[in-house]
């Protein structure tokens, strides 16, 4: 036994579409808070819907940022399979079923659909190690900075051209100072460190369950 279930993902929602059949009465609905504290209720949901073994249902969604992160993790560690579609292709198998009206609950329903479709030949996703999810975190968080250093500096140069007060370059000039600090002190060493740099290469290389 199978249960295929999609859900789709935003920051704020999660939508889900269980599939206990191919027909209308077969397919159960409803939307979550994307809450860490509402995933035990969700995970209750899911079996109750179900009624099998949750290493019987597959879970579909898409890659979104970061916002599928916390659930898909919680799924998975609770014994769920778990599929993470390209955004791309689960689109071209949407318009393959004639969804033409978009919406959270139909797309929740094509993902459903496609992890169905997709299943035998698609890799199951399964989560980086803790350190590498640490890491991740790190990067993503001094890109974050280095982007508003390099915004910080363009506003400095725009200033110092159009003879801006002296009170406001003087602002800028402290807050590229601080990025610069923090950068320095939080980040650098620690996502360049060789050893992490190379588990973090190996990580990319390495993801599955993505399709």
């Amino acid at each position: 036994m199978r249960v295929n279930v999609g859900i789709e993902v935003s920051k704020d929602s999660l939508d889900f579409c269980l599939l206990l059949n191919q027909t209308k009465s077969g397919r159960k609905f409803r939307s979550f808070k994307n809450r860490k504290v509402d995933y035990a209720t969700i995970n209750d949901w899911l079996l109750k819907q179900a009624k099998c073994q949750p290493n019987e249902i597959v879970i579909t969604m898409e890659s979104t940022g970061v916002y599928h992160e916390a659930i898909a993790l919680y799924l998975y560690t609770s014994g769920v399979q778990i599929i993470i579609s390209n955004p791309g292709k689960a689109k071209k198998f949407s318009q393959s079923l004639g969804l033409i009206h978009k919406t959270d609950k139909s797309d929740s329903y094509m993902l459903a659909r496609y992890g169905n479709a997709q299943y035998e030949h698609s890799p199951l996703w399964k989560p980086d190690a803790e350190s590498i999810r640490s890491i991740k975190a790190l990067v993503r968080r001094l890109s974050a900075l280095e982007k508003d250093r390099l915004r910080e500096s363009n506003r400095l140069e725009a200033c110092t051209i159009s003879d801006s007060h002296k009170r406001v370059l003087l602002s800028i000039k402290r807050i590229i100072q601080i990025l610069d600090d923090e950068i320095k002190r939080e980040f650098n060493s620690e996502v360049h460190h060789p050893l992490n740099y190379a588990a973090l290469r190996s990580s990319s290389n390495t993801t599955a369950g993505c399709l």
